[in-house]
């Protein structure tokens, strides 16, 4: 019988990664092209794509591939169409060998600039930040943190940001029976678990 901790107080690590997170045109592309790890810049991604479609001219997603038939090769080319191709082979070596392959053929065949014009805005720092918020590269997607003190909230109130977060001195050490998590539920109610005696024991 093995057991470990999920969860090290604010910091969430799973040991069982999917690529199925979220609705298929929100998924970053490291999930599309299965990314053997991923972070929350996964979940950058999908803001950025919120945010980007409070611009738009009509009303419609993003991105589309969705209604096609949740088609891979429709929605990367809509993301190149949008952002531009990526320039430097370090934007596409975090991606497996089989996808790297994939995407240097595209970005060959049609390199393409980014172009915003789909979006209803000529607001510069609102496009710079949906520029950093879609960043094909995941190492170089700008952070939550990051985001928050970008210009384009220059005079806007500040966020109420939670206080009294778990401390990682916190003498509280959850364990859960690693054998008995079968499925992605489990994992998540154990997860969910953990973080309520987190706070009850902070």
């Amino acid at each position: 019988m093995q057991y470990t901790c999920i969860c090290d107080c604010v910091t969430l690590l799973c040991f069982l990664f999917t690529f199925v997170v979220g609705t298929f045109i929100y998924r970053a592309p490291e999930l599309h092209f299965k990314c053997p790890q991923y972070s929350c810049s996964v979940d950058i991604w999908s803001l950025g794509c919120i945010f980007a479609e409070m611009f738009l001219k009509s009303k419609e997603t993003l991105f589309t591939a969705g209604q096609q038939g949740d088609n891979l090769f429709v929605w990367i080319k809509e993301v190149f169409q949008l952002i531009g191709t990526p320039t430097s082979p370090e934007d596409i070596e975090w991606a497996p060998d089989q996808y790297a392959i994939f995407i240097r053929s595209l970005c060959s065949k049609q390199p393409l600039q980014s172009n915003w014009s789909k979006l209803s805005t000529d607001n510069e720092t609102a496009l710079d930040l949906v520029n950093r918020l879609l960043e094909f590269n995941p190492s170089k997607r700008i952070t939550a943190k990051e985001a928050i003190k970008h210009k384009y909230f220059d005079g806007m109130p500040s966020p109420n940001l939670p206080t009294g977060l778990p401390s990682s001195s916190s003498s509280f050490t959850p364990r859960v029976d690693v054998d008995q998590l079968k499925t992605t539920q489990q994992v998540s109610d154990a997860i969910c678990n953990q973080i309520k005696q987190m706070w009850q024991n902070n």
